[in-house]
């Protein structure tokens, strides 16, 4: 069953990647490389999974996360955070209060 998918990174070679690979077994993607271009995404169509990167310039996937949960609190779960790292106290203890998964680059 195909998903519609929203890939959220500031570094375009990443997400063009992520998009090509998801989108091999069939999944609809979408791409944006911040935060706010992802909420404008999510104002003008729904998404089954959000994939986005912890560490963005503007707004964090933790500050992403926070926003989804007060706009459209049914999504939240369905945001997969994708990283290269977590070197940050505060976001690994984030991660450890979430259900959320964290996949590791490179995926």
């Amino acid at each position: 069953m195909a998903a519609t998918i929203l890939i959220v990174d500031d570094e375009p070679e990443v997400s063009e990647t992520l998009a090509d690979i998801v989108s091999l077994d069939g999944h609809e993607v979408e791409t944006a490389h911040s935060g706010h271009l992802a909420l404008r995404a999510l104002a003008h169509r729904s998404f089954d999974v959000i994939l986005c990167d912890l560490f963005m310039p503007g707004m964090t996937g933790v500050e992403l996360y926070l926003q989804v949960a007060e706009r459209c609190p049914g999504l939240k779960r369905r945001i997969a955070f994708v990283t290269g790292g977590v070197a940050r106290l505060d976001i690994a203890s984030f991660l450890e209060k979430i259900p959320n998964p964290v996949l590791d680059k490179p995926v």
